[in-house]
């Protein structure tokens, strides 16, 4: 028995003809894939990047809220989680963070400072007997934060004219060995014991 006589158009086989047709139906779909793929890999970027600033926004807002609670502990850890969203992303949060944590200090010592006040009021037999208060626990913790965030971003992240406003702040027998407060206003800050 013989093979039969293969299927020919214009000279070409049907099978070759099948296998162009595959080999352009691939060129086309790769032509109209490909950059399918790419826009909707750049979507997807663009959509992880927006989601990761809303939680870096969340995690900000409960960070700064957390420097309100009543505890000592909740502040401290509101002060690392601040610390440490800087350290994740300098470029968005390292000023941002820095002026809060000398807004905390400022707000922290004058609330102690008022304690104070009203402890000496109530007491006159001990007026002269107390002394000044010593930097609050919280504050030493920013205190400390602020430059060591300070120490590894300021070169870079610090262009031009940045102050800090640490008016009024005690920081009373507090750790301020090596401490760079350069560009910082220091007017009424209680430095010394």
């Amino acid at each position: 028995m013989t093979d039969p006589q293969p299927i020919m158009l214009f000279g070409v086989t049907i099978e070759d003809w099948r296998n162009l047709a595959l080999i352009a139906a691939a060129f086309i779909g790769a032509f109209i894939g490909l950059p399918l793929a790419i826009w909707r890999s750049v979507i997807a970027h663009k959509q992880v990047r927006l989601a990761e600033a809303g939680q870096n926004a969340d995690r900000y807002q409960k960070g700064a809220a957390m420097l309100g609670d009543g505890r000592l502990s909740v502040r401290e850890a509101g002060i690392f989680a601040l610390s440490a969203m800087v350290k994740r992303d300098p470029e968005t949060y390292y000023l941002v963070v820095q002026k809060l944590f000398c807004s905390f200090m400022r707000d922290r010592s004058r609330e102690q400072k008022e304690v104070f006040a009203k402890q000496r009021k109530e007491s006159p037999t001990m007026r002269h007997e107390i002394d000044e208060p010593d930097i609050a626990p919280d504050v030493q913790t920013a205190l400390t934060e602020f430059l060591n965030l300070r120490k590894k971003f300021s070169k870079q992240l610090e262009r031009g004219g940045h102050t800090y406003d640490l008016r009024g702040t005690n920081f009373r027998n507090g750790n301020l060995i090596k401490a760079d407060l350069r560009d910082a206003y220091l007017q009424g800050a209680d430095l010394w014991d």
